[in-house]
């Protein structure tokens, strides 16, 4: 026999549960073709480096961070392809990766803050990340650039290796998450 009861109990508890859940934060990440969004993504949800990672596809992955070891937030992190502007405007927070050894994809920031603010979104977080610092001997773009951007736009900056990790390119998604909640 169908306990209806027990039905109508486990209803009631996931529409309470569902009504106390944060909604998770939205980060995109956007850049350039190449420029490691998706070896970024990877590193931070497996902690592995892709080796083949040009999917060309918006890709959303769901990721329970825990925060001070007392709390877990659920990040959606979007890998952009630059083909879907919609994406941009339903974000909380936005990653721009540029490649230290490439000048143009530091240069094409100043396009993906264009598309931020044609979207209108509040007072968007964002972080400005500088990634395969392992290729310093090819460097394009030095720290002090990177830095002054991101201090004109206050946005947090980095520079990380997803390929090699300076960083735990998890405290990336870690501090766009903390700026969003102040």
């Amino acid at each position: 026999m169908y306990d209806h009861k027990k039905l109508s109990n486990q209803l009631e508890t996931l529409s309470n549960n569902n009504m106390n859940a944060k909604k998770p934060i939205r980060i995109v990440v956007l850049g350039q073709c190449g420029v490691g969004k998706t070896a970024l993504v990877s590193r931070c949800l497996q902690n592995t480096f892709p080796q083949d990672s040009s999917s060309g596809k918006d890709i959303s992955h769901r990721y329970n961070m825990t925060i001070n070891k007392k709390k877990t937030v659920c990040l959606d992190i979007v890998d952009f392809n630059d083909k879907n502007d919609a994406l941009i405007s339903c974000a909380d927070a936005f990653i721009i990766c540029y490649a230290i050894n490439d000048r143009k994809s530091f240069e094409a920031i100043d396009a993906y803050l264009d598309k931020i603010v044609e979207a209108n979104i509040k007072s968007p977080k964002i972080g400005i990340v500088g990634n395969k610092i392992d290729l310093y001997n090819d460097r394009e773009v030095t720290s002090t650039e990177g830095l002054e951007l991101a201090k004109e736009i206050n946005s947090l900056f980095y520079e990380t290796s997803a390929k090699v990790p300076v960083i735990d390119v998890r405290q990336v998604f870690y501090d766009l998450y903390q700026s969003k909640e102040r």
